[in-house]
């Protein structure tokens, strides 16, 4: 991934912005003063050739008037060529310090990642710019409570037809909330396109996937499960026998995710191994419940 820019690099950009904006001013000003030194160069050297040629005194009141027109035309293009070569520097410096902040808040993402060990995303399905998520979370929150129910994550995600019960696992998976809430919604919406790419790439696009292709998912995905587990969990999910739909490849995927969360829980160690008093079972046990 690129580096992420920091204050100090954006405080120079805008240093060299100005001082960029400060040449096409002084810029501007000099072509002023050189078209006004043309315009009387040449309305000299017309008068000029006219009084040789003998040209009546009222068309040379006009050869003036006319080169003034025209020297003021080409002083205004100019002056307007110069304004929107500003506006255009003006937008890219905006458009780069948003490019900024959209990073820095995809960055506060990857740390939330990472405290629960969880599988990064492909980097073409990074998580969008902020006013992008939040403009998607608003049309997700039909009823305006501030949070997205399971209900409305049904609606609002329908085009990848999960049943209500994919869903449910997914956000047990991030969060120990029952709703969505901004905080969390990009985590959630991020592995829901992450896990559809990895399902239509394993599939090629077909609407079932077989249990080869479901290991194929998984470790593009980085979930390092063993064989007799993964099919262990086909058994479980593929409800119908007849292949792994995606809502049921959801689930598989929300079950290893939420024991990666147990086992950051409850590891405290970090030796991949459990040791649990009758309280930490209990605890583990009403997940599968």
């Amino acid at each position: 991934m690129r580096p992420q820019p920091n204050r100090q690099q954006m405080a120079r950009a805008q240093q060299n912005m100005q001082i960029q904006q400060m040449a096409i001013q002084q810029q501007m000003a000099v072509n002023q003063q050189m078209a006004i030194q043309q315009n009387m160069a040449v309305q000299q050297n017309l008068a000029q050739q006219s009084m040789n040629m003998g040209m009546p005194q009222q068309q040379m009141r006009m050869v003036p008037q006319t080169m003034n027109m025209g020297m003021n035309m080409a002083a205004q293009g100019m002056n307007t060529g110069m304004a929107m070569a500003q506006q255009g520097m003006n937008a890219g410096m905006g458009m780069g310090m948003g490019m900024a902040q959209g990073m820095n808040q995809y960055q506060q993402y990857q740390v939330n990642y990472s405290q629960y060990n969880y599988f990064v995303p492909p980097m073409q399905m990074m998580v969008a710019p902020d006013n992008q998520l939040m403009q998607r979370f608003a049309q997700l929150d039909i009823d305006h409570s501030g949070t997205i129910s399971i209900q409305e994550i049904m609606v609002g995600y329908q085009q990848f037809r999960f049943p209500y019960m994919s869903a449910k696992l997914l956000l047990q998976a991030i969060s120990n909330l029952p709703y969505i809430d901004q905080t969390n919604f990009p985590l959630f919406d991020q592995y829901i396109r992450s896990m559809w790419q990895a399902f239509c790439q394993s599939g090629n696009n077909s609407p079932t996937i077989m249990a080869q292709q479901v290991q194929q998912a998984l470790q593009l995905l980085n979930f390092q499960s063993q064989p007799q587990v993964i099919m262990a969990l086909i058994n479980k999910y593929d409800l119908e026998k007849q292949g792994i739909e995606f809502g049921e490849f959801m689930s598989i995927c929300s079950y290893l995710l939420i024991c990666q969360k147990l086992m950051n829980q409850f590891d405290t160690q970090k030796k991949r191994t459990l040791n649990v008093d009758m309280n930490g079972l209990e605890s583990l046990c009403l997940w599968f419940m």
